[in-house]
Order: C-alpha cells, then sequence, then structure tokens
C-alpha cells in the first residue's frame, strides 16, 4: 500500500532555508578548506558527479556545498554515485554542521567523522554500511538528527547514543535506523523518555522484540513513528493513545495483541496496524480520526460491521483478510474520497452501494471473496483502473458501460453468476492486461476484432458456455502470457498460428467441439512446440512440470491428471459412458509416455514403475520437489532484480 515517502531534505530547499540562518562560525582559512575538499574528492574516486569541483570556481560555489561567512558549513552529496569510504580528512572541516551522503554505495564501517564537534545533522541513510555502530558516537555533542536507514549496520545499538553529553539528546527530533535487519535483537528502553522533542521514529525492520515501555506518552513531540516489521509485542496502544500530535503511525508486521482504546488522534494522517493479533470491533475507536487519509487494518482478526465514521477525507482504506461481516458498507459508500478500498476475504453481503462504484475518485476496487450480490452498474466510475469481485455472487449480464473505462488495467470477475455475452469493448479496452472471467456462465463467441488482446498478459475465460472458433486475433497476445480457455464448447480449427508463440501458460483442455476431437485435429505448430520439452534432470522439477502440464493441456491429453479414472465400459454403459473411457484411457497411455520421453535415462531407471499418469507424477514431485534448483533460482533472480516499486516510502 502506498505510503508518505518523508525522504531527505531536497538540498535546494534547505540552501534557501539555511541563507536565512545567521550561524555562528569561526573563519577557517579558504585554502585550508579547498584543499580538503579536494583530497575527500580524490579519496571518493573522483566520481563524475564532481567533476565541477575545480580549481577555475570557488570551493564555496562547488554542488553540494554551502558556505556560511565564507566557511563551509553544509556538504550535501546525496545521489552522487560515491563508491568509495568517506575520508576522515572530512573532519578538518570544523564549522560543518550537516553532512548528508544519503543515496550512495558507500561501504564499509561507520565513517571516521567522531572528531565533527559540530556535527548537528546526519544522513547516511541508503548505503552499504556494514559492522556496529561505534560506541564512541556520544563524541557527537551537538547532534540533533541521525539517520541511517537501508543499511547493513550489526551489533546492538550503542547504549552511549543515548547519552551525547551536551544535549543528552534533549534536541533530537529526528532518528532513523530502519532496515538494519543484522542489529542483534534488542528492545525500546526507558532511555527513550529523554526524547522530548523528538518528531521522527523510524525503526522498522530493526531486529526489536519485547514490550513497549510506558515512555510514549511522554514524547508530546512526537509526529512520525514507524515501528513496523519487527518482533514488538504487548497492548502497545495504550502507550499511545495521548500522542495527540502523530500523524504517521505504522505498527505492521508485528505480534501486538488486544484491542484499541479510545485514542486522541486527532491529527493522524497514516495508520498502519496490519499483519499483527489485534482483536475486537476496533472500528468504533476509530471513527472519529476525522483528519485520516490512509488507513490499513488488514491481516488482523477483526470481526463486527463498519460503524459510522467520520472519514471525509480518506483516500486509501484496506479491511482486507479480516472477520468483518454485515451488509455492505453504507458509511464508506460516503467516503467520496476514496481512491483505494480492499474489503476482500472478508463475510460482507449484500449490493454495493451507488456511490462506490460510480466514485470519480475510486481507482482501485477489491470486493473479491466475499458474499456480496446483486449487478454490475451501468454507470461505473472513469478513473477506475483496477476492478476485483471474483469469488461473489454478482449476477446478470456485464453492462456495455465498463468499456468507456478506458483506465481500466484489471478485471477480475472469477466464480460468480454473470451470464450473456462478453462486450467486444471489454477485450478492447486499450490498457487491459488482466482480465478474468472464468467459472460463470457466459455464451456466445469471443471477438474477432484484430484490436482486441493487445495490452493482455493473462486472460481466463474457463468453465463458461462460450461457443463458435477461437479466430486467430487471440494469436496476438504477448509472447510471454497465460490463456486459459478450457471446458467450453468451442468449435472449428485451433489457429495454427498458436504454436509459434511461447506461453507462460496455455490451456484448451475439454472443449470437445474441436473439429474431429482427436490428436490429429491439433496443428503440427503445436507439436512442435510440445517437443521443445526441457528433459527433467532431477533438478528442474518446476519447470519440467509446468512443461508437462501445459504441453498435455495443449494437446488435449491431460485428462488422465486431472480427472478420476472412470468405470470400465460394459456391455450396459452408455455411448457417453464408453467413449469417456476410451478417451480416459488413451490419454493415460500417452501422458504417461510422454513423460517418461522427456525424463533423463538415468532419473527414468530409478522411478518406480506404474500403470497410471497420475500416479507417476506423484512419485516425480514426492522425489524430486525439494531438490528443485530451478526454485531456488527462480526466488533468488527475483530477489537480487527487486527494485523499489513506489508503495513503500524510500526512508532517510
Amino acid at each position: 500500500m502506498p505510503k508518505p515517502h518523508l525522504s531527505e531534505i531536497p538540498f535546494s530547499l534547505l540552501f534557501f532555508f539555511l541563507l536565512s540562518l545567521s550561524l555562528p562560525v569561526i573563519s577557517q582559512d579558504l585554502n585550508a578548506e579547498r584543499s580538503i575538499l579536494w583530497d575527500v574528492k580524490q579519496k571518493l574516486g573522483n566520481p563524475s558527479s564532481l567533476w565541477s569541483w575545480n580549481s577555475s570556481s570557488s570551493h564555496c560555489d562547488w554542488p553540494g556545498i554551502l558556505c556560511t561567512n565564507h566557511t563551509v558549513t553544509h556538504i550535501c552529496l546525496n545521489g552522487m554515485n560515491i563508491k568509495e569510504k568517506i575520508p576522515g580528512t572530512i573532519c578538518g572541516l570544523t564549522n560543518v554542521v550537516l553532512l548528508s551522503v544519503s543515496y550512495n554505495y558507500i561501504p564499509g564501517e561507520f565513517p571516521d567523522i567522531l572528531n565533527s564537534s559540530k556535527l548537528e545533522l546526519l544522513y547516511l541513510s541508503v548505503n552499504n554500511f556494514v559492522r556496529p555502530i561505534p560506541v564512541s558516537i556520544n563524541r557527537l555533542a551537538s547532534l540533533n538528527t541521525l539517520a541511517i536507514s537501508y543499511n547493513d549496520f550489526s551489533g546492538s545499538i550503542p547504549a552511549t547514543l543515548w547519552h551525547l553529553k551536551k544535549l543528552e539528546l534533549s534536541n533530537l527530533e529526528y532518528f532513523g535506523v530502519s532496515l538494519n535487519n543484522k542489529f542483534f535483537h534488542s528492545t525500546i528502553t526507558k532511555e527513550f523518555c529523554a526524547l522530548n522533542k523528538l518528531k521522527i521514529l523510524r525503526m522498522s525492520d530493526a531486529n526489536l522484540i519485547g514490550n513497549l515501555p510506558g515512555i510514549f506518552n511522554n514524547l508530546s513531540s512526537l509526529e512520525f513513528l514507524d515501528l513496523s516489521d519487527n518482533g514488538l509485542s504487548g497492548e502497545v496502544l495504550k502507550q499511545l493513545g495521548n500522542c495527540s500530535s502523530l500523524q504517521y503511525l505504522d505498527l505492521s508486521k508485528n505480534i501486538f495483541r488486544g484491542e484499541i482504546p479510545s485514542c486522541n488522534w486527532t491529527s493522524l494522517e497514516f495508520l498502519d496496524l496490519s499483519d499483527n493479533s489485534l482483536s475486537g470491533e476496533v472500528l468504533k475507536q476509530l471513527g472519529n480520526c476525522s483528519s485520516l487519509l490512509t488507513l490499513d487494518l488488514s491481516k488482523i482478526s477483526f470481526r463486527g460491521e463498519i460503524p459510522s465514521c467520520n472519514w471525509t477525507s480518506l483516500e486509501h482504506l484496506d479491511l482486507s483478510n479480516n472477520s468483518l461481516s454485515g451488509e455492505v458498507l453504507k458509511q464508506p459508500g460516503n467516503c467520496s474520497s476514496l481512491q483505494f478500498l480492499d474489503l476482500s476475504q472478508n463475510s460482507f453481503w449484500g449490493e454495493i452501494p451507488l456511490g462506490i462504484w460510480t466514485s470519480s475518485n475510486m481507482k482501485v476496487l477489491r470486493l473479491n471473496d466475499n458474499n456480496f450480490s446483486g449487478m454490475l452498474m451501468t454507470r461505473l466510475g472513469q478513473n477506475l483502473e483496477q476492478i476485483q469481485i471474483g469469488n461473489n455472487r454478482f449476477s446478470g449480464p456485464i453492462p456495455a458501460g465498463i468499456c468507456s473505462v478506458l483506465s481500466l488495467t484489471q478485471f477480475n470477475a472469477s466464480n460468480n453468476m454473470f451470464s450473456g455475452e462478453i462486450p467486444v469493448g471489454l477485450m478492447t479496452l486499450p490498457y487491459i492486461s488482466i482480465l478474468l472471467l472464468d467459472r460463470n456462465q457466459f455464451s456466445g463467441q469471443l471477438t474477432s476484432d484484430t484490436s482486441a488482446w493487445k495490452t493482455a498478459t493473462t486472460l481466463n475465460f474457463s468453465r463458461n458456455n462460450l461457443t463458435g472458433p477461437i479466430h486467430k486475433t487471440i494469436t496476438y497476445l504477448p509472447h510471454f502470457f497465460s490463456l486459459d480457455l478450457s471446458q467450453n464448447h468451442f468449435s472449428g480449427q485451433i489457429p495454427h498460428e498458436l504454436g509459434h508463440l511461447n506461453p507462460k501458460f496455455l490451456n484448451l483442455s475439454s472443449t470437445t467441439s474441436f473439429q474431429g476431437n482427436n490428436h490429429s485435429t491439433v496443428p503440427t505448430s503445436l507439436h512442435s512446440l510440445a517437443s521443445r520439452m526441457t528433459v527433467f534432470d532431477g533438478s528442474n522439477f518446476s519447470e519440467w512440470y509446468e512443461r508437462v502440464q501445459f504441453s498435455l493441456g495443449i494437446l488435449d491429453l491431460d485428462l488422465a491428471l486431472i480427472t478420476d479414472k472412470p468405470p470400465e465400459a460394459t456391455d450396459d454403459s452408455t455411448p457417453e459412458q464408453v467413449e469417456q473411457s476410451k478417451a480416459w484411457a488413451r490419454s493415460n497411455r500417452l501422458s504417461l509416455m510422454f513423460m517418461r520421453m522427456t525424463i533423463a535415462n538415468n532419473i527414468k531407471t530409478s522411478l518406480p514403475q506404474t500403470e497410471f499418469a497420475s500416479e507417476f507424477l506423484k512419485s516425480v514431485e514426492e522425489r524430486f520437489k525439494r531438490t528443485d534448483k530451478s526454485l531456488a533460482g527462480t526466488l533468488m533472480a527475483e530477489l537480487t532484480t527487486m527494485k523499489y516499486d513506489g508503495q513503500k516510502g524510500m526512508e532517510s
């Protein structure tokens, strides 16, 4: 879910702000300062971002340098692609009050800057710093802002940090150590009582455990608190009820318990308590949080109905994965500012208020996995990007009005009772990528419009009553797509162009009205596709398993893998029962042969002999799934290519 972005202070704004300050500084030799900065540049490896640090201009005019009364007081080198350690010679700049080197690739230990006696603001976030924070950090006696999030620091947070000699933390306004999960397990101690001017505390994913001490009521200036993704427990919310200045509170992904008490959070704009062990009818306590913009209470155990709430400014509401019930959303129906609404995986019932469907601000609507009923409205909000209403009891036709929602990218209506024909305009929307209409009662034919499918990556029309041919326009899908047309009543030939694609998943099984309904009608190009099977060598089970399912499915030979063996045909069997028995036997024989042909000989000889394809596949899975290197490789690839997605605010 989106979170507010509280990043480093932009240098341009900082520069403008600081020009208005009159800082007491002691003059330092200008040539000495230039020499020190030149040495720093050399020891940082002469990064191209500092090319303009040269002799043709005053060092006070160099990018990232701010001088006050002709001496360097601020150094801001954020995002300069620095990959070398910060040299200790930087401490020779004795009047520096701000040092910010966030968003680089700086390696090594905590920088050697502990002699910078005037340093007040230190930003080291989003780098590659390692090892413990030095115990002697209390030598930075003037420090009031420390941001070291998104690094690889380890060990413990040193106790000396709470005993800075000059200020004793009484002026500390910002403290951020998030995403340093190599810290030893530690607790939040009573020393935090001294932080009576603290405004921002970020300690997410910092290996914190235990209960919170009864200190937070003393933090009357606290505006931003992020303790998410730790192992904190206890009835923490009692300690926060009187933090009247709080604007941002994230306690998600912990093991807090109990109910939410009455809270004086009149300024609160962001609240995330998701993925905890909280309980009760919590929403009654939050009904008067009139400033809320974002509320995430997903993955808890809340029960009851949604009460009357004064959430007139609310933009993001996530109540998914709870035990909430009752008739649908009369109160959120009045939240006209909502842009994101997720009520999925609860027990809500009844019809959706018109205001939810037609809201001009709504972008994401997730109502899946409930007991909602009624019909889809003819008129829908024109800014909708996602509509997810699968696994409910909606009925009637899909209205043509949905075709005017040009921003729609995902539409999931799986497992409802929709009927009638699928609107052609739905299949030709300019940005539609995921369209799931399976397990309904749709009839009619798929469109032959050449503008259809061009942006789709996942289509599922299975288990309906669709008829007619599969047009070759379906082959305009992107090469890496998922298509399921199984268990319908299509007729004619499968387009031979389909065999030239490389789908992620393709299922045409049990579409029993294809011409001839036998192996000979499957295009040669599809045989070629199946023949490109990866040989199973004992370490690539996941890949082999997926390709087996795909190949047998596209050849309509997977009947023996997805259904039980029917009774043997007898003289008393009906023609349909005889045909079913023959089809299953043929599928079983050819599936078993196909799988054995795609297994390396040294593996094949060690497998048990069986006459049933499903048993053979199960025996391979039980023996080799745990040693699957391809699964590990896939996970590693995902981890090593993971990028910031804009959903969780980058910390400073």
